[in-house]
């Protein structure tokens, strides 16, 4: 933290390390003061994760959504195709009718 002055020589916070900033908070202003503004920063913190754990699952749902209609329209269209293949564009060497061409 940088040193701050006051009226030319009062040093308003210059801490070593954290705990001490603690101790010399709860010195000189007391306990109460230490807790200031920790119920918005709760609040807010409460706020953040809940939009993001909503936002997550949402994108979760649509993904796997996406996923599902990919698979189950991939399969409609190979059935509708195949259904609607006429008979004479398959292939005789891989049809089942003729098994003479598999050695």
């Amino acid at each position: 933290m940088k040193l701050h002055y006051t009226n030319c020589c009062v040093l308003l916070a210059s801490y070593k390390h954290a705990v001490d900033g603690l101790y010399r908070v709860i010195r000189d202003e007391g306990a109460v003061k230490l807790m200031n503004g920790a119920t918005m920063a709760s609040s807010r913190a409460t706020l953040v994760t809940i939009g993001q754990v909503t936002i997550l699952f949402a994108a979760s749902v649509l993904i796997c959504y996406v996923v599902f209609c990919l698979f189950v329209f991939s399969c409609a269209l190979t059935l509708l195709v195949e259904h609607n293949k006429p008979a004479a564009s398959i292939p005789r060497a891989f049809s089942i009718v003729n098994c003479t061409n598999l050695h």
